[in-house]
């Protein structure tokens, strides 16, 4: 399962002395006016917010209406962390971290989940297959997402749910793999930032 949590943008995100890592830019992301993300990995020494294990829900703090904006606040930094695999289904697997034109792409794509009426329309819940949270933070206030990869690609705030489109979708596998690239080449202690600089 991945989480995504969206953090402010600082100053002093450092690096590691160990090199970048690149995937194959093979996903096309199309989110009206979003740019692409990033195809490379570094380590960074700034601490992971993703919790150790996947949580069931979140409280909504946000927007009251799904159909207006899911994500109500304007993104700075974002991180995807990402959860499950052999060992324990509500582990956390890997994670990785973005700022900048790619946080603002991540928000783009989950404003653009399909909006559900919480009072009469069929929700459509991220349920046992979620395998995303996504925290997002304009430097304040933090919004977390719990999203599903599966069945109806459920994103949900802890009050309002919505179904995944095929950009969202698109977006979070593109995040989900970089997050993997993170824990597999600097292992899953570590923190990653998505971007060459």
């Amino acid at each position: 399962m991945t989480l995504i949590a969206v953090a402010s943008c600082s100053s002093g995100r450092g690096t590691a002395s160990a090199p970048a890592t690149t995937i194959p830019a093979a996903l096309a992301i199309s989110v009206p006016g979003a740019r692409p993300l990033p195809t490379v990995v570094r380590k960074s020494t700034k601490p992971s917010s993703c919790p150790r294990g996947l949580p069931t829900n979140f409280g909504q703090r946000g927007v009251a209406r799904l159909d207006i904006s899911l994500v109500a606040i304007a993104a700075v930094d974002v991180e995807v962390c990402a959860y499950g695999g052999s060992v324990a289904p509500d582990a956390l697997r890997s994670h990785v971290a973005f700022d900048g034109a790619a946080a603002e792409t991540i928000a783009s794509a989950l404003n653009g989940v399909a909006g559900i009426d919480p009072v009469s329309g069929p929700r459509c819940e991220p349920g046992p297959a979620a395998s995303v949270v996504v925290a997002i933070s304009d430097g304040l206030r933090v919004e977390q997402f719990l999203a599903s990869l599966a069945g109806c690609r459920g994103v949900s705030n802890g009050l309002l749910s919505g179904a995944g489109t095929p950009s969202s979708t698109a977006v979070l596998r593109r995040a989900i793999a970089l997050a993997d690239l993170c824990g597999r080449r600097f292992g899953l202690s570590a923190s990653c930032i998505a971007g060459a600089s």
